[in-house]
């Protein structure tokens, strides 16, 4: 019976939260391309929020978008740091951290599949006060973001109980 729970955790881990991720991202990006990229708009939605259409060729806040042969440098760096999370998940003890390099491994895999088909990454929720602007960024930065922040949380709270024992 553990065998069984072990094989399914794993199939939940390593595809279907990245499968599910992944899915989540690439819809919304296909919704945005047909709908606000296609006829070049912007959808403001809240005071400070809105959607846009963004291709993004570098890497965070666009760094790095100008290099030469950028798109397939970045392509490469993204593979390598997905396989290494991979490995991470793997070796991984505390659950709650593998569910975590789980949900960054399906925003990596979404903005891999952009950089494959698109050259760069469809951002498209734009945060905004007055004319200050946070960068774009879509669903996949978020799904990495949540994955990492989980993961610093978990290592905070880890050495608090490590002080107190």
């Amino acid at each position: 019976m553990l065998i069984i729970k072990k094989k399914l955790e794993n199939i939940i881990l390593f595809i279907v939260i990245p499968f599910v991720g992944f899915v989540a991202d690439y819809i919304t990006k296909q919704m945005i391309i047909q709908n606000i990229c296609v006829q070049d708009q912007v959808v403001n939605l809240l005071p400070f929020f809105r959607f846009v259409c963004v291709l993004n060729t570098g890497v965070s806040f666009g760094i790095l978008a100008n290099i030469e042969n950028g798109r397939v440098i970045l392509l490469i760096i993204t593979v390598f740091i997905l396989i290494v999370v991979y490995f991470l998940m793997y070796k991984e003890r505390n659950n709650f951290i593998k569910y975590c390099y789980s949900v960054i491994i399906s925003g990596a895999f979404g903005n891999i599949i952009d950089r494959f088909l698109h050259g760069g990454v469809i951002d498209f929720l734009d945060f905004y006060y007055e004319s200050y602007h946070y960068p774009a960024f879509n669903v996949a930065d978020s799904l990495i973001f949540i994955g990492i922040c989980g993961i610093i949380i978990s290592q905070i709270l880890e050495k608090k109980k490590e002080r107190k024992s």
